[in-house]
């Protein structure tokens, strides 16, 4: 329910990807016959199922490999069913409220007043890049060991002419054997985009690293 304009709940789930949904239909979803289902409440700003509702992407575990829309669908499906309403607001701030409670607030204001909060915001999406995913923009978090058979994608998928823009930090310069390989062997024009100060110390990739911010 509402009180002036502010939602008061038992959960607020911050982030509506696989981790958010599962989280808040367990909130829900009780077994037992003396157990109260929780009010619940999600926060996602972008599109419900997170990174795992974009075109081609997998969801790996150690014992299972599934394609996006074999999970995410059926989470969707659930949400539905428990009547868990997702909110397309970005939290910026969980604060103390009285008579310990909290209150979730976005940079307009005071979203939610709940007695806990779950934080799964995980890997989120930075900008806008889940409607280019798998056409020219790529993702892993599967390690640097699997870099190379991204990167051995990408000249089918680019114009000859196109720069590589890998977006990184200091820390690339472990990717750094990876991207040279990529520039002799496709004759690829490698740019490196960081932030301000956070050029790598290796003078190969400092030297086509460009200096800025990622902007949606």
């Amino acid at each position: 329910m509402t009180k002036g304009g502010t939602r008061r709940v038992d959960v607020a789930v911050i982030g509506g990807g696989p981790a958010g949904l599962s989280a808040a239909i367990r909130c829900r979803w009780v077994k037992g016959h003396s157990a109260i289902p929780l009010e619940t409440v999600v926060f996602e700003p972008g599109l419900p199922g997170g990174l795992g509702a974009w075109r081609g992407c997998y969801l790996t575990g150690p014992g299972f490999y599934l394609k996006n829309d074999e999970l995410v669908s059926n989470l969707l499906t659930d949400i539905e069913r428990f009547e868990i309403p997702i909110i397309k607001e970005r939290v910026t701030r969980v604060i103390p409220a009285d008579d310990g409670l909290w209150q979730v607030e976005s940079d307009n204001g005071p979203l939610a007043v709940c007695r806990s909060v779950i934080i799964a915001t995980g890997l989120r999406a930075q900008v806008n890049e889940g409607r280019m995913f798998a056409n020219g923009v790529y993702l892993t978090y599967m390690g640097y060991e699997f870099l190379q058979r991204i990167f051995s994608q990408i000249p089918r998928t680019r114009s000859a002419n196109a720069p590589i823009v890998v977006v990184g930090n200091a820390k690339s310069e472990l990717i750094a054997p990876i991207l040279k390989q990529l520039e002799d062997d496709e004759g690829a024009d490698i740019r490196l985009l960081v932030e301000p100060g956070n050029v790598p110390a290796d003078p190969w990739l400092a030297e086509r690293s460009i200096e800025g911010i990622l902007q949606s």
